[in-house]
C-alpha cells in the first residue's frame, strides 16, 4: 500500500474525460501534477541510539530515510507514526527519552542538508531546524543526549565535528574539531550535564569542555575507526566507549583515574556497536560480526560473548541499537534482518526472542510506463522483484508479479489490445532475459539464458500482439534480438560487422511492417540497426566516444528514426534524426550534466518530447521542440528526482512521466496540466511502449 495517499488521481481521472488540447510551451513545474504511485516506507542506517526504554519498561524506536518514523507498542501491537514527512529525512536517527519518558530525536534532512530535531510535547510532535550545513553538506550521523533539565545536546559532522545544545528556546553551535575529523562521533553527558565526545581525528580521542575551552586526550593511538563509537558515562563520571577497529577487532575502553584502559572485546571484529551500562555501571554491547547479531557483557569473569541465535541471519554493516529494561535489566536490541525488515531481539531469562517491527521496501529503480486506450497509465517497475500497477479510479492497484528480489531489472512494458501487460525484465543474479505476461492470469518465461544477458531490454508488440525484445549480451558484448512466433521464442545476435562492443542502452521500435529498428551504443558511440525484410543493416550515427547512453527511439509517420541519448563526454542531452539527406545530430542542452535516462515520444506532426534526468540539479525535466528551437522545463524538483524516467504521450495530447524519487525511494507519476485553447493538437500514431533500465 502507498505510504502517502494518491490524492491527485481524482484530478487525473477528471482531466482524462476532457477532450484533446494544446500543450503549452511555457509550462512550469507548478503546472505539472505529481502522484506518489507506490510509496512504501523505506529506512536505513540505525544508530546506537535508535532504541530507548523508559522507566515503565516501554520501548521507543526512531528510524527513517524517506521520512522520520517513530514506533512504540500500544498493548500487544506496535504502532508506527510519521514524525516528519519531508522527503529524505530520518536516516541515522538518534533517540533520547526525558524524565517523563517522552521521546526526543535528532536526525538529518538530506534534501536540504540540515540537522533537525523533534520532540513529543502536549500530544504532538514539534519539529525544528537545529543547524543548516555551513558548506551545504552533512554526513548524516548525529548523536543525541538530554541533560537533567531535558535540554538536548547533539554532535554531528559538517566540515568538522560540531556540537549543538539548546538552553531554553535558543540553539548554540560550536566547532569542536576541524574538517580532518571523522564524520562519526559518540556523545554522552555526565551527572553535571557536561558533554563527553568520542571522535576520530587520526586517532581515537576524548573531548570535553572545561569552561569555554575544549580539552582533548587520546583514547587509542592505534585505532582506525569503523563507523560510529558508542559512548556512556556511569554514575561515578567514568566514560565508557565501544568501537570497531577496521575489520580486525571490536574494542572497549574505559577512562579511570589512571587513564584509559583499552581491551579487545572481540578479536573477530565488530560492526556498529551499541553500548549500554547496567545499574552497576558495567558495560553491555550489541554489534554485528560476520553477519551475526552478537551480544557481549562484562561480569566478574571477564567479557562474555554470545550470538543471538534467533536473529540469524542479521544484516552486516547496517547498525544495532541496544537498550536495557530498567525493570529486569534484560537487553533489547534493534537491528535489520537479512530481508531488509526492521527487527528487535530481546532476552527473557536465558532465551532470546525476535520479532519484525517494520518492513523497508523501495519502488521504481527501474520504470516502464504505457497508456491504454483510455489513456490510463500502467507502470511496470522494480522493487525487490517485479511489480505492476494501474490506476483504478483514485487508487493504484499494485501487483507483485515476481517476488524474486533479483528479478525485475531493466523492465519494459507494452499493452496489447485486450489490455494485457507484456513485460521484459532481467534476472540480474543469473543474467537471464525474462518475459512476463499479465492479464486475467500470469505467465513468466525465460527467453534467453545463454551467457549474462537481458540488460537494457526494450519490448514492443507487433500487429498481432506478439512480443519483440532488444537487449544486451554482456558475455559476448553484443546486441541481441528476440521475438516470439508460433514455434516459440526465436533468439538471434544482430550482426554488427566491425564492432567489438555493442548493444548497451537499447531501444526498440517496430515499423508498419512489424520490422524491428533498434538504437544502441556501439564501441562508445550512438548506433542504429534495422531489419529491411531480407536481413539486418546498421550504421553509426556518431563516432564520438562516450555518446549513445540511455538511448530512446521513435519512428515518425514516414518510418524515419528519431533518437534521444546522453552524450557523456559533452555532459549533455543529444538528439539525432534521419531524413532523406542522412543523419542530423544536435545538442538539446548545453549546460550542466543533463540528459540521463532519456525517454522520447513524437506527436502527430513528428515533433519530439524528451523526458530526462538533470543530474546537476537533481530534477526531472522535459525538452520539446517549439517554433524552431528547443525549450526545457522542470517537471519535478523537490528532492533528487527523475531517474529512470519513462515518457508517454496520450491520445489527447497529455504528457505522462513515470520516474524514481531517490530522496524517498518511491515510484512517482507526473502528468502535465494543459490549456484547452487548441483541441486535438497532439495525436499519437505509434503503439505506446514504455521501458527503462
Amino acid at each position: 500500500m502507498p505510504r502517502r495517499g494518491s490524492t491527485l488521481l481524482l484530478l487525473l481521472a477528471l482531466c482524462l474525460a476532457v477532450g484533446g488540447s494544446r500543450l503549452d510551451a511555457a509550462r512550469s513545474a507548478d503546472e505539472w501534477e505529481v502522484d506518489c504511485v507506490d510509496c512504501p516506507r523505506w529506512f536505513a542506517y540505525l544508530t546506537d541510539r535508535s532504541l530507548g526504554v523508559d522507566e515503565a519498561g516501554r520501548l521507543h524506536v526512531a528510524y527513517g530515510g524517506d521520512a522520520l518514523y517513530y514506533a512504540s507498542p500500544v498493548g500487544t501491537a506496535w504502532q508506527v507514526g510519521t514524525v516528519d514527512d519531508a522527503p529524505g529525512v530520518g536516516g541515522a536517527a538518534s533517540l533520547a527519552l526525558d524524565g517523563a519518558g517522552r521521546p526526543h530525536i535528532s536526525y538529518f534532512d538530506t534534501v536540504n542538508a540540515r540537522l533537525k530535531y523533534a520532540r513529543y510535547e502536549d500530544d504532538e510532535w514539534e519539529v525544528e531546524v537545529v543547524a543548516p550545513a555551513s558548506d551545504g553538506y552533512h554526513h548524516g550521523h548525529s548523536s543525541l543526549a538530554l541533560d537533567t533539565a531535558g535540554h538536548p545536546h547533539v554532535t554531528f559532522f559538517d566540515a568538522g565535528l560540531r556540537y549543538a545544545w539548546r538552553d531554553g528556546d535558543d540553539w548554540h553551535v560550536q566547532t569542536v574539531l576541524s574538517a580532518t575529523a571523522s564524520a562519526y562521533s559518540g556523545l554522552a553527558l555526565d551527572a553535571t550535564g557536561r558533554p563527553h565526545i568520542i571522535a576520530f581525528d587520526a586517532q581515537l580521542v576524548h573531548l570535553w569542555p572545561d569552561g569555554s575551552v575544549w580539552q582533548q586526550e587520546v583514547v587509542d593511538e592505534g585505532a582506525t575507526l569503523l563507523g560510529y563509537p558508542s559512548v556512556g558515562v556511569d554514575e561515578a563520571g567514568q566514560v565508557h566507549v565501544a568501537y570497531g577497529v577496521g575489520v580486525a577487532a571490536l574494542k572497549y575502553a574505559r577512562r579511570t583515574p589512571a587513564g584509559w584502559e583499552v581491551t579487545v572485546l572481540d578479536p573477530a571484529g565488530g560492526w556498529y556497536p551499541s553500548l549500554a551500562l547496567d545499574d552497576a555501571g558495567r558495560p553491555r554491547v550489541s554489534y554485528l560480526v560476520s553477519g551475526e547479531l552478537t551480544y557481549a557483557w562484562l561480569d566478574d569473569d571477564g567479557w562474555q560473548v554470545e550470538t543471538v541465535p534467533a536473529a540469524r541471519p542479521a544484516w552486516s554493516g547496517w547498525g544495532t541499537a541496544l537498550a536495557l529494561d530498567p525493570l529486569t535489566g534484560e537487553p533489547h536490541i534493534l537491528y535489520r534482518g537479512a530481508d531488509g525488515d526492521l527487527r528487535r531481539a530481546w532476552r527473557d531469562g536465558s532465551s532470546w526472542h525476535t520479532a519484525s517491527l517494520d518492513v523497508s521496501r523501495e519502488a521504481g529503480r527501474g520504470v516502464a510506463l504505457a497508456l491504454d486506450g483510455a489513456d490510463r497509465p500502467h507502470l511496470a517497475y522494480t522493487g525487490d522483484g517485479l511489480w505492476y500497477t494501474v490506476a483504478e479510479g483514485t487508487v493504484w492497484s499494485a501487483v507483485l508479479l515476481d517476488g524474486n528480489p533479483y528479478h525485475g531489472g531493466s523492465p519494459s512494458l507494452a499493452l496489447d489490445r485486450s489490455g494485457g501487460a507484456h513485460i521484459s525484465h532481467q534476472d540480474w543474479e543469473r543474467g537471464d532475459l525474462l518475459y512476463t505476461w499479465y492479464g486475467g492470469g500470469q505467465t513468466t518465461e525465460v527467453v534467453d539464458w545463454r551467457g549474462y544477458v537481458g540488460e537494457y531490454s526494450d519490448l514492443a508488440l507487433d500487429s498481432a500482439d506478439r512480443p519483440h525484445v532488444s537487449y544486451f549480451d554482456r558475455t559476448a558484448a553484443a546486441l541481441k534480438y528476440a521475438y516470439r512466433d508460433e514455434e516459440g521464442w526465436q533468439v538471434e545476435t544482430v550482426p554488427l560487422t566491425g564492432t567489438t562492443h555493442a548493444g548497451m542502452y537499447t531501444s526498440l521500435a517496430l515499423d508498419a511492417s512489424d520490422r524491428p529498428h533498434i538504437s544502441f551504443q556501439a564501441d562508445g558511440g550512438l548506433a542504429y540497426a534495422w531489419h529491411d525484410g531480407t536481413g539486418w543493416r546498421w550504421e553509426a550515427v556518431t563516432d564520438t566516444w562516450q555518446t549513445g547512453l540511455y538511448t530512446s527511439l521513435a519512428l515518425d509517420s514516414s518510418g524515419q528514426p528519431h533518437i534521444s541519448y546522453f552524450d557523456q563526454g559533452a555532459r549533455r542531452l543529444g538528439y539525432a534524426w534521419r531524413d532523406g539527406q542522412g543523419w542530423h545530430v544536435t545538442s538539446v542542452l548545453t549546460e550542466g550534466m543533463a540528459g540521463l535516462y532519456t525517454s522520447l515520444a513524437l506527436d502527430g506532426a513528428g515533433r519530439p518530447f524528451i523526458a530526462f534526468y538533470d543530474q546537476d540539479r537533481g530534477d526531472l525535466r522535459l525538452a520539446h521542440y517549439e517554433e524552431g528551437e528547443w525549450e526545457a522545463e522542470t517537471v519535478a524538483a523537490v528532492g533528487d528526482v527523475g531517474a529512470h524516467a519513462s515518457l508517454a504521450l496520450g491520445g489527447d495530447g497529455r504528457l505522462y512521466v513515470g520516474y524514481y524519487d531517490a530522496s524517498t525511494h518511491d515510484l512517482k507519476l507526473a502528468w502535465a496540466s494543459v490549456s484547452a485553447s487548441q483541441p486535438g493538437r497532439w495525436q499519437l500514431f505509434l503503439p505506446l511502449v514504455g521501458r527503462h533500465w
